[in-house]
């Protein structure tokens, strides 16, 4: 297999026309871009104060300053009730 030329590009790439007839062409895909974890200052901790039970979610501290009030469906009541913000 012949060296592929060099014209400033990623290596393993070669034009098309500088290609052999019974060579193939090698496709290279862009990476896939990194996504970063969730930051922990954004988790918030609600909770039903009757059952105690606990879900986590998130919220924009910088537009939301109240304390978050959010109905949930509740396992061990099987029905949607209030859960408030707790601390963490």
């Amino acid at each position: 297999m012949a060296s592929s030329p060099s014209h400033g590009k990623a290596p393993g790439f070669v034009r098309a026309d500088s290609l052999h007839p019974d060579q193939k062409q090698v496709v290279f895909y862009e990476p896939v871009c990194y996504i970063p974890p969730m930051s922990q200052d954004r988790l918030i901790k609600i909770q039903n104060k009757e059952t105690k039970e606990i879900y986590f979610t998130r919220k924009n501290k910088k537009t939301v300053t109240r304390k978050l009030e959010l109905k949930k469906y509740s396992k061990k009541l099987r029905k949607r009730v209030t859960f408030k913000e707790i601390k963490k």
